[in-house]
């Protein structure tokens, strides 16, 4: 009876070291691209002046814009200059004009390129680096199978053009030696509801990007007809991605417009009135919350807080969200508002199989002479277009609780220095088929495929000493 018994634990012990090694040859597929797979290797070839121009680089938004408005670096490879083929771990990059005009808005994770055609395979990985403002495209296995490699890039970008003031015509530049003319108008900015917005901390002034100041929030008070009392925001970091960094949060920035003030002049000098509101607002400040309150505010009267910062946990990537809630002795029910920052980056791309596919979708006639039967032509998937997206305004003038428009900075608050590494945690990454992984995942599937060899020694040595 023991013999009988033995061989079954042995079967099922087998088949749950089969069930481990099936599991992590699946999260092996599945796992997202990381900025650590896109580092070109030693001796990888940089194609980059191979795989595109100056005529591949467009913004998808055209040439009119509202100012800080988002919308998408769109960079083609393979289109105006032909790529005939490509080895695995060749690479190309694109480095951002530090006079650009443009504000990246992308996180730190890796996103992937994958190809349509052929099953949403990944083909290359992509990571955008704050510090060098530089875009890097690691091609893969897969791309090397392919003839004609070809496909796109989008990054999220703002608008801030250089020059003085917030309108008119203005000069972005995308490459060393192209420039697009465009016209830009004001931005909107949240206009005269409760509203919040935030952005990447990204910029124009400063070179380095700094994940103790990623992100700033802002916070604009309502203009009401009426004269308020009391009024209090309580703003909490639910979000575990970030966190308040009150070593640079200043209360008694708040800036306070007048009746006769609009939103877009709050960068002018505060009169007397508006100085004396602004000296009673009280503050407190912790990593998960950010209070303040007003004892008063004249009917007519907005009070904004400029610039809440907050740290993130780097890589960054994915949305980052916000939510404030006012109060007020004159109202039965606080008011809500919330915002959210979207970084990313994503990307298509396609070839001829350089091999006949295994399952041909078209069957070769059967030969009727002696003469060799013909051989199958790999078919040609249709050519993808890279999609052309027309940017929104980034503000309403009548905002909603839940807005989620980019915000409008003004000169004075344009964020200051360059996004954090990478499109990323939006990460776009679809498709299975990825990048080489990391050693310990490599040798988790090792170990499994070790385990079974020895389990499945065992069962032949048991299996032979019951025929004995």
């Amino acid at each position: 009876m023991t013999r009988i018994l033995r061989a079954p634990r042995l079967l099922a012990a087998f088949g749950a070291l089969l069930a481990l090694l099936a599991s992590s040859l699946v999260l092996l597929a599945a796992a997202p691209a990381r900025a650590a797979d896109c580092a070109p290797a030693s001796g990888s070839t940089d194609i980059s002046s191979a795989a595109y121009g100056d005529d591949d680089v467009t913004l998808t938004g055209g040439v009119d814009y509202t100012w800080g408005q988002e919308t998408k670096l769109h960079i083609d490879f393979g289109k105006s200059k032909q790529l005939a083929s490509v080895k695995s771990g060749d690479y190309f990059t694109y480095t951002l004009p530090p006079d650009s005009g443009l504000a990246p808005q992308v996180g730190g994770a890796a996103f992937n390129v994958t190809d349509p055609a052929h099953d949403n395979q990944v083909i290359a990985c992509a990571v955008f680096d704050a510090q060098t403002q530089k875009l890097t495209v690691v091609f893969n296995d897969a791309a090397a199978k392919l003839q004609g490699v070809q496909g796109w890039v989008e990054l999220r970008v703002q608008i801030f053009p250089l020059g003085e003031g917030t309108e008119g015509p203005r000069k972005i530049r995308l490459t060393q030696t192209k420039t697009l003319d465009i016209t830009v108008h004001p931005g909107q900015g949240p206009g005269e509801g409760f509203h919040k917005d935030g952005w990447l901390r990204v910029g124009l002034k400063e070179p380095a990007f700094s994940a103790d100041r990623a992100i700033v929030w802002r916070i604009a008070f309502p203009r009401m007809q009426e004269r308020l009392t009391n009024v209090e925001v309580t703003d909490d970091s639910e979000d575990t991605k970030w966190s308040f960094n009150c070593s640079f949060i200043d209360v008694s920035a708040v800036q306070v417009l007048g009746p006769n003030r609009a939103f877009e002049q709050r960068d002018q000098p505060m009169n007397d009135a508006e100085k004396a509101i602004a000296k009673t607002v009280e503050g407190a400040c912790e990593a998960e919350r950010f209070q303040a309150k007003v004892p008063e505010i004249p009917a007519g009267y907005m009070v904004i807080f400029p610039a809440l910062y907050a740290s993130v946990q780097m890589p960054m990537g994915g949305t980052y969200t916000n939510t404030a809630v006012l109060t007020a002795d004159q109202w039965d029910k606080p008011l809500s508002t919330g915002h959210k920052v979207d970084m990313s980056g994503n990307g298509e791309g396609s070839g001829d199989s350089s091999t006949p596919p295994v399952t041909p979708t078209t069957t070769a006639p059967v030969p009727t002479t002696t003469e060799p039967a013909p051989t199958t032509p790999a078919t040609t998937p249709p050519a993808t277009t890279a999609p052309s997206e027309a940017p929104s305004p980034n503000a309403s003038s009548t905002p909603s609780a839940s807005a989620t428009t980019q915000p409008a900075p003004g000169p004075g608050e344009a964020p200051d220095p360059a996004p954090a590494p990478a499109p990323g945690g939006d990460d776009d990454s679809h498709g299975s088929g990825q990048l080489p992984r990391t050693g310990a995942e490599l040798a988790l599937a090792v170990g499994s495929a070790a385990a079974l060899m020895v389990v499945g020694a065992g069962l032949l040595l048991a299996s032979r000493r019951r025929r004995r």
